[in-house]
């Protein structure tokens, strides 16, 4: 939804969100649109059902950036 956005206090320990499903979902891929995405990446740490799935840093782009991992069943996503 291109008219929702999220915004944290720039602190690490409170600069997350968190998805909860209705139901097991298979996941396999994280699509965000960033601020400043043509000059700044940023470190994403990905957890399904607290599970880490990927860490990194976002690539710079031109828009959306796609974050993909090995597909992991579960009901929530941070």
């Amino acid at each position: 939804n291109e008219l929702s956005d999220w915004t944290s206090d720039g602190k690490a320990e409170n600069a997350w969100i968190k998805y909860e499903f209705s139901k097991t979902e298979k996941i396999n891929q994280v699509v965000l649109k960033l601020i400043g995405w043509r000059t700044q990446s940023y470190p994403i740490q990905i957890l399904v059902d607290d599970k880490q799935v990927f860490l990194g840093t976002t690539p710079r782009s031109l828009g959306y950036v796609t974050l993909s991992f090995p597909e992991t069943s579960g009901k929530s996503i941070t």
